[in-house]
């Protein structure tokens, strides 16, 4: 049963990152790069938790900054109103 488990993890691993090789020319030498399965899933796991951290921080600072314009845009229009 865990031997069948393990397999089909291996298996789903495999499917999903299949082995990436990256070639990269620079200053006249060419460097060879392999990526095998596990290394890719074991990469996957910090960079989506990055990116996800990142992306959340960008949404709280928009929200922020657009409900700083709304209450400036509403003190405006209250100015305006008081000042007729």
């Amino acid at each position: 049963m865990l031997t069948s488990l393990r397999q089909q993890a291996w298996r789903r691993i495999n499917v999903t990152f299949p082995e990436r090789q990256i070639y990269i020319r620079s200053d006249g030498r060419v460097q060879f790069f392999t990526f095998d399965p596990m290394m890719q899933a074991i990469l996957a796991v910090p960079v989506s938790c990055s990116s996800a951290g990142g992306i959340h921080s960008v949404n709280v600072i928009f929200k922020r900054t657009a409900r700083r314009q709304a209450e400036m845009h509403a003190d405006r229009r209250r100015c305006a109103g008081a000042s007729n």
